[in-house]
């Protein structure tokens, strides 16, 4: 390890963050990343008191029979919901009498034009942030700065979840490896940083708990010299994240698919990075996809995962080093990246499209009235 080198990689970095436009794009996402956590705590909270007393109610509801929502995607339940109401059909009626007479149904209902109020709140802040960080990469990324991403990621080292351009790659006399030294520095300090935000969720779910544990622990482990063990847990968490993406929008428009394998899951992914507007998404998509491939492939690659996840004691790749390690959670980064935003994405159109069919059909309902 050269201490000079770091010490000049460090301030070379530095004189990047505090560079004026930098500086400001980096404040300007910051408040409104903040204003956008607020709206959207505002928003979850009052979901999960909503879906506690509407639970806590329809266990009132003695001829409540359950339907297998499986059956149908998320848009047929609603329509179908839609379509006892528009034909004002007995199984409404009582369902409505109940809505009137049952304390947690009543409260639940007091709520519903809050929660909506919040959620499109919640969902404007929430583009704002993208369009903040997108305009940010669009002007501060330069061409040669993009073009030398692609070139670390060539070698495994995917810096696609940057959101401005932090790092002093563009420095000549800062190589690959004084990267991947400064991430390991001072017991990966570096690292924790750049998942900061991941790990200090507020009231993380069960599962995302697991994760977080996963993550640190994957650190701790590299920094104690337990390189396999730690290129285990991310090999997890890579495999959870590629399910996770590959999953949006399964099971709205119609029923959900299941996915066989990494192949076809990623076929998926392709198709929501195309609608995506992220900034470079489909480039940097395509580089980190074709490494992960090549991990999972175990082909042309340094990283043999099956050997690793298997078990396979007598295979030369076993033995990984810290600089794989580094390469393993900076594609996680990169895959939480993408995901993020395709799914932050995809939840707020569900939302605002189940809100645009009820409104449809309340608008239909009124019409009918006042023509009678």
């Amino acid at each position: 390890m050269n201490f000079n080198k770091i010490t000049y990689f460090l301030q070379k970095a530095h004189e990047l963050q505090e560079e004026l436009r930098s500086k400001k794009a980096y404040e300007d996402q910051m408040n409104q990343s903040q204003i956008t956590k607020k709206k959207m705590d505002a928003y979850y909270c009052l979901q999960e008191k909503m879906i506690d007393l509407y639970q806590k109610g329809y266990k009132k509801i003695p001829e409540l029979q359950s339907v297998d929502s499986q059956d149908f995607s998320r848009v047929e339940v609603l329509t179908n919901a839609l379509n006892e109401k528009i034909k004002n059909t007995e199984k409404y009626q009582l369902y409505s009498k109940y809505l009137k007479e049952i304390p947690e149904l009543v409260k639940a209902g007091k709520f519903e034009q809050e929660l909506e109020e919040k959620f499109f709140d919640y969902a404007l802040s929430q583009l704002k942030l993208d369009a903040a960080i997108n305009d940010t990469k669009n002007k501060l990324f330069s061409k040669e700065y993009l073009k030398k991403m692609d070139e670390y990621a060539e070698e495994g080292i995917l810096l696609y979840f940057l959101e401005t351009p932090d790092f002093p790659i563009l420095d000549e006399k800062i190589t690959k490896e004084d990267l991947l030294e400064v991430l390991l520095f001072d017991e990966c300090s570096a690292i924790k940083v750049l998942f900061q935000t991941f790990v200090t969720l507020p009231n993380p779910s069960p599962s995302m708990e697991k994760k977080i544990d996963d993550v640190i622990v994957s650190i701790n482990n590299l920094n104690e010299g337990y390189y396999r063990s730690a290129a285990r847990n991310i090999f997890a968490l890579l495999e959870s994240e590629h399910k996770n993406i590959a999953k949006s929008l399964e099971g709205f428009f119609a029923q959900e698919k299941k996915y066989k394998n990494g192949k076809q899951r990623s076929t998926k992914i392709d198709e929501l990075v195309k609608l995506s507007n992220m900034p470079r998404a489909k480039e940097s998509w395509e580089k980190f996809d074709k490494y992960y491939e090549r991990i999972v492939t175990s082909t042309d690659s340094a990283i043999d995962r099956n050997a690793i996840i298997h078990g396979d004691y007598y295979s030369n790749k076993l033995d990984i080093t810290a600089y794989d390690v580094v390469k393993l959670l900076l594609l996680y980064l990169s895959f939480r990246s993408l995901g993020d935003y395709i799914q932050n994405h995809v939840h707020i159109f569900e939302q605002a499209f189940q809100y645009m069919v009820i409104h449809t059909v309340q608008a239909e309902l009124e019409k009918g009235e006042q023509n009678e």
